[in-house]
Order: C-alpha cells, then structure tokens, then sequence
C-alpha cells in the first residue's frame, strides 16, 4: 500500500482532522529532540537519536473520534509515520473496510 492510499485510510477513520507536518522544528530553529520536548510527543530515545542525527521529523496528528481527543506520531520519514498511526488507529477503531468501495483519492478531490 502507497502513502496515498495510507493516508487516505487515516482521513477515512478519523472523525476530526488529520495534519502531517514535515520538519517543523526547523521553523524555530530547533533540534527535532528539543521539538519533541517542546510538544511532548512520547518518541524512543533511539528515534530522537536518528531524528536529531538527520535532522528530520515528520508528525502526523489525526483526531479518530472527536474534534477534541487525538493521536500524535513522530517519525523520521512519512511511511513510517503513516504506518505508526494506522497501527495506532487499528487498535483503536476495529473496521471492516473489506465491503466499502472507494477511491484512494477521493480525499483530494475539492
């Protein structure tokens, strides 16, 4: 499964929004390890090692039943984020997706 398709199952289960946000310690001239301190993301020091040595952080936040409670994920690359919060969410929600008909891309469609 592509990162599309990913992504779009993230949207598809998530009652609230879904935002991804790529390096955005560097916004404020940051380590990606003083990022995650800042916002309190609970990442592996092994993984704060990587993200810090890169220099790359990729979060992605979705809200699976309200506008009010969400789920937080940070990572080194966008696959790896992206199959951290479909493990999350697959915990969480317990869907049959096997019957729904749908476009992978209907998401980004205005």
């Amino acid at each position: 499964m592509g990162d599309t398709e990913k992504i779009a199952r993230i949207v598809r289960r998530c009652a609230g929004g879904v935002s991804i946000e790529f390096n955005q310690h560097r916004s404020s001239y940051w380590s990606p390890s003083e990022e995650i301190d800042r916002c309190d993301y609970d990442v592996p020091l092994a993984l704060r090692g990587e993200m810090d040595a890169t220099d790359t952080m990729v979060v992605v936040q979705a809200y699976p039943d309200t506008p009010n409670s969400f789920y937080v994920v940070a990572h080194t690359n966008l696959t790896a984020a992206l199959d951290e919060m479909l493990t999350t969410l697959g915990e969480l929600i317990r869907v049959d997706e096997s019957n729904i008909d749908y476009d992978p891309n209907d998401w980004l469609q205005p």
